[in-house]
């Protein structure tokens, strides 16, 4: 007798989230099955932007119309593959010999159904579903956290939360969320959808479509923030200086996967001379650093207008106003520049890294003017 399986899922820099889709145990292995009978009315998926990665909550109400079963419900998570594990688990090395199987980006994942926490499982593909509308097809294996549901007629609850950390490069954080597999349920949509995206002081980039025919996401912000329009020369579309960002529709059914995309600093800066003719940076990827020291040399080289102009920017990118209006044109076309007549430089409190940039230039400044 073979095993129905729903998939909830929801993955966050690539970064994982994933919604529901069925599927059905052959010979010990999990297959995909399209649901006929119960639906998912209703999905809100809210994302909370946290040092660690994003905090991921998912609301899911599902309907039953007919009497009451009892399924094996799984989350599938967008792809991740065991080099993930380097540096991590077992430094040096990809092997979990005898360590529990998960993904290697998610951490306190709980699942609750109908009020009560349930125990789970995970198990893992030899390979992804996951599409993207900037990325394409991802590489790597969908990880499934699957658990035993009584679908009880009518309407039925299922909840997730769990901490993703996402996948990084030198160049951006990318997080993932799995949304096509909503189809994959009775109605071949997601009756309501709710997303919501809480992530202050943060430029990003994310879906401008969710369909083949490039239909527009309709994007909105509750709070405050901008979006780019489809003429914008950046690299990111959206910036949030508070509240949140909020995508819903009505019978959803997504061609395309979620992904999140936080440009690395260097990247950021590097769009000034899109919007800045003429204007000239040098290599921006020393801002990546992560000590004191390997800053203390770097910022020789640069002229005392770019020292100047980059100080600036750690302070602009946080909603500080530049009154000379020479300084602050350089930054005035960038989304993310959104000043605050209000805010004083000692209320903005940087990261750690933005701090270290900051001492180094104005030790490079007050170097220069001891000489």
């Amino acid at each position: 007798m073979r095993r129905l399986f729903s998939f909830l899922a929801f993955a966050i820099i690539s970064s994982a989230y994933c919604n529901d889709g069925m599927f059905y145990s052959n010979g010990g292995n999990l297959m995909p099955m399209k649901e006929t009978s119960i639906e998912m009315q209703k999905e809100v998926l809210f994302l909370k932007r946290i040092p660690d990665g994003f905090e991921v909550n998912v609301y899911f109400e599902f309907y039953n119309p007919g009497e009451t079963r009892d399924e094996i419900v799984g989350f599938v998570t967008p792809p991740s593959s065991d080099e993930a594990f380097m540096d991590e688990d077992l430094p040096g090395s990809v092997s979990r010999k005898g360590l529990p199987l998960r993904h290697p980006f998610i951490n306190e994942f709980m699942v609750m159904v109908n009020g009560q926490l349930l125990p789970y499982e995970v198990a893992r593909f030899d390979s992804t579903g996951f599409n993207s509308e900037v990325a394409g097809s991802e590489s790597g294996f969908d990880y499934v956290y699957y658990f035993n549901v009584h679908f009880q007629h009518g309407k039925n609850i299922i909840q997730h939360h769990y901490i993703f950390k996402g996948f990084s490069s030198i160049y951006e954080e990318r997080f993932n969320y799995r949304l096509t597999t909503g189809k994959m349920w009775s109605k071949d949509a997601i009756g309501d959808f709710e997303l919501y995206i809480e992530a202050p002081e943060t430029y990003m980039r994310v879906p401008a479509t969710f369909y083949n025919d490039n239909r527009p996401a309709l994007w909105q912000i509750m709070g405050i923030g901008k979006l780019a329009d489809e003429n914008y020369a950046g690299w990111g579309n959206t910036f949030m200086r508070s509240g949140l960002l909020r995508f819903q529709s009505i019978n959803f059914a997504p061609d395309y996967d979620l992904t999140i995309t936080i440009p690395s600093q260097h990247i950021i800066l590097e769009e000034l001379p899109k919007f800045n003719p003429g204007l000239e940076l040098p290599f921006m990827m020393d801002l990546l650093y992560t000590t004191d020291s390997e800053y203390e040399y770097d910022f020789e080289e640069y002229s005392n207008e770019t020292i100047q102009m980059l100080i600036n920017y750690l302070y602009v990118k946080h909603g500080l106003l530049i009154k000379n209006e020479e300084a602050a044109t350089i930054f005035k076309n960038c989304i993310w520049y959104i000043p605050d007549p209000n805010l004083k430089a000692d209320q903005i409190q940087l990261s750690e890294q933005e701090q270290r940039i900051l001492n180094a230039l104005v030790a490079e400044r007050s170097k220069r003017k001891q000489k």
